[in-house]
């Protein structure tokens, strides 16, 4: 499945994510350099969604039903498929498994 585009209050919410997970004093770099892997493709905009699903979800006291339902509309993506990307990707994420330690 081709990834869809992704708006840009996402965009900068995902931005302000990695900024202050990160602790880097200069977001305004930061920013620009997010902003042009996004736009250019190298980030692809499934993983950033992904990301901002788990970060909010984890972030949040509400159960992972009502998270789905609620945040249906902003992702673009049924309940269903929400539901599905908290569980396949929430230790990947929460355990910053993506590069490994040697």
């Amino acid at each position: 499945m081709a990834d869809k585009p992704i708006s840009v209050g996402l965009l900068d919410d995902f931005i302000d994510v990695i900024c202050e997970e990160s602790k880097i004093d200069n977001t305004e770099e930061i920013y620009k350099l997010l902003n042009t892997l996004v736009k250019r493709g190298l980030i692809p905009t499934s993983r950033l969604r992904n990301h901002m699903i788990v970060t909010e979800y984890y972030n949040q006291d509400d159960n992972k039903r009502n998270f789905c339902i609620a945040n249906e509309e902003r992702y673009g993506i049924s309940e269903n498929r929400i539901y599905h990307i908290i569980n396949n990707h929430i230790t990947n994420i929460l355990n910053k498994r993506y590069v490994k330690n040697e």
